[in-house]
């Protein structure tokens, strides 16, 4: 397992990295200059390690280590300390197990704290922090679930006056860390992805719901979820396989619980002012869902440092039987190290009516990031296109690590095809110039060739006298991508690349020289 937060050194290495990546980093940094002055430099990062601007971190839950702490009595009504309880949570065939269901008695084991939140959670003690460059995301797979929500052996209580009441989930948290651990404290800004269960007074079998919860539940409508492409994806298919899950189908007086052994991707990413919420449907390539990360949701937030995530389960009436999930490969992966952005010319003449630019993205792309093949460059209000996109942008880059620069073949992106190796998909929106390229830009030991070089032209009209250009890059894994590229993308979402790209506008002046 390794982690890596941020600092804001301009080298781009981590205490992770090795002695080896550390030098290069270094030789990068001092360029020409004399070696030996960067020899007291490179001791002291080798001795004392020095973070990068970038995050990764990986957890195949092999074995239990010491950055988790299990059986944390917190619920979404925050931390009850249980009397009797039935949950556990541990390590077991490569995955993290939560099982059982916590509850809190306070007398008749049955009625004693109906109606209240508890819950338990295994807490990782890693914190993170999100801004626009340097957001954070993490995804962890759920392989197995099973959300049981009555138990035969207890009586229901009156529901009438609340329906739902036995109503229990599992899910993941990203909690900003005031120190919650007593009785009765809570995280004051946190939100919570879970999959949720509730019973309707009949105790008819009604389909799981998935959503988050902030204070308020919020569920999701999962036949409108949006792709790469901004497509709409209908995730409540039941020919397909219904993320909605019929846990308990029967009309019974105990439900028969039915386990959902499908496995789904949950993400959270923070861009540092609001949080949004991803599924993969298929990422083991099992169903006839596209493999690809869908965003169900996003709300705006005030928090962005001091954060920890968990995994857990919650239930809200003692009487239930379980509420299991079991879970994979935690990551949390930046698509890259520094992005930074130049553009050429950044002074033009007014009058003049098309413009050719040079938008260079110089990357620092470390080992353990994921790298990039989405490019996102926002134009001025007075910028326009020449004539069509196609003909007026070119993408250049080092794509085959060749020491000459490669120009890529411009295609229209599409949702159905994904671009060839030596291909870019484009597409502009509100403008925007997006770019997909057919082959990601990954580290490299020589540093140009991590870096992409977009040329556009644009025709000028009236605005400002002057304009911002702005970027983001990101590695992605839209549907449409062919199996063996898949598996390279950045957990964190888009990032911000840094570096004004500001161009201003001048009047030509004409006739300095007065005639006589």
């Amino acid at each position: 397992m390794k982690s890596k937060t941020r600092s804001k050194n301009t080298i781009g290495v981590s205490a992770t990295s090795s002695p080896l990546s550390v030098i290069k980093r270094l030789f990068r940094f001092y360029n020409n200059r004399i070696v030996f002055l960067a020899l007291p430099l490179i001791l002291l990062i080798l001795l004392t390690g020095l973070d990068g601007a970038s995050y990764y971190y990986s957890d195949k839950f092999n074995s239990l280590t010491a950055d988790w702490v299990t059986n944390f009595k917190y619920g979404k009504e925050g931390v009850k300390t249980p009397d009797t309880e039935d949950s556990r949570q541990l390590v077991n065939n490569g995955m993290l197990n939560i099982s059982g269901y916590p509850y809190i008695s306070y007398g008749d084991p049955f009625y004693g704290y109906d109606g209240i939140w508890v819950g338990q959670v295994a807490r990782n003690e890693q914190t993170w922090s999100a801004s626009s460059t340097v957001p954070f995301g993490f995804e962890v797979m759920r392989r197995w679930c099973d959300l049981n929500h009555y138990n035969d052996d207890a009586p229901m209580g009156d529901d009438s006056e609340e329906p739902y009441k036995n109503w229990c989930d599992v899910g993941i948290w990203l909690v900003v860390d005031n120190g919650a651990r007593n009785k009765d404290d809570a995280f004051n800004d946190y939100v919570y992805f879970a999959e949720n269960m509730r019973q309707n007074e009949d105790l008819a079998g009604i389909p799981s719901k998935v959503g988050y919860f902030d204070g308020n539940q919020h569920d999701f409508q999962l036949g409108q979820v949006t792709n790469f492409f901004g497509n709409t994806v209908n995730l409540t298919n039941r020919a397909i396989y219904p993320l909605e899950w019929d846990y308990n189908p029967q009309d019974d007086v105990e439900p028969n619980s039915v386990t959902n052994t499908n496995t789904i991707g949950m993400r959270i990413v923070h861009n540092g002012s609001s949080v949004a919420f991803y599924i993969n449907p298929d990422p083991r390539n099992r169903n006839n869902y596209p493999n690809e990360w869908l965003k169900v949701g996003e709300k705006p937030v005030i928090w962005n440092s001091g954060m920890k995530f968990m995994i857990g389960h919650n239930i809200r009436k003692s009487c239930t039987r379980n509420q299991d999930g079991r879970y994979d490969d935690l990551l949390v992966k930046s698509a890259t190290d520094k992005s930074k952005a130049s553009i050429s010319p950044d002074r033009i003449p007014g009058t003049q009516e098309i413009q050719k630019f040079v938008y260079t993205l110089s990357n620092e792309i470390l080992p353990e990031n994921a790298g990039i093949n989405m490019v996102r460059i926002t134009k001025p209000d007075f910028c326009s296109w020449a004539s069509t996109p196609l003909e007026d942008i070119i993408v250049k880059s080092h794509y085959r690590n060749d020491p000459e620069e490669q120009t890529l073949k411009t295609v229209w992106m599409d949702p159905d095809l994904f671009p060839a190796e030596d291909q870019v998909g484009i597409r502009t929106n509100k403008g925007q110039i997006i770019l997909l390229l057919g082959s990601q830009i990954r580290h490299s030991d020589q540093p140009e060739h991590e870096n992409i070089k977009v040329e556009f032209t644009f025709r000028q009209g009236d605005g400002p006298d002057k304009g911002e250009f702005s970027s983001w890059v990101e590695a992605v894994q839209p549907g449409n991508m062919p199996a063996e590229l898949q598996g390279q993308y950045s957990t964190c979402g888009e990032q911000r690349t840094e570096g004004k790209c500001v161009i201003r506008r001048f009047p030509v002046i004409r006739n300095l020289v007065q005639k006589e």
